[in-house]
């Protein structure tokens, strides 16, 4: 499905959530489609919740622990 239709077709569930005051999960690879149309987010790794906060909190999160890898990384790589 090309993008504008993945785009058109959350845009009709977000607003048969908010009319039917109801729930939809779905399961996402794209985040950054995720992180648009989203109140709240669950991240899983393997067959563990690792969060489930809003986008941005979610990203946040994200952010700050590929900083810590990163900067891991760098201490046994070494300049």
């Amino acid at each position: 499905m090309d993008i504008r239709h993945k785009i058109e077709l959350l845009d009709i569930l977000r607003n048969l959530a908010k009319e039917k005051e109801t729930a939809i999960i779905l399961s996402l690879h794209e985040i950054d489609l995720a992180a648009k149309i989203s109140d709240q987010i669950i991240s899983v790794k393997g067959d563990t919740i690792e969060n489930c906060e809003t986008p941005e909190e979610v990203f946040k999160y994200a952010k700050k622990r590929r900083k810590i890898i990163l900067h891991g990384a760098e201490e046994h790589i070494g300049p």
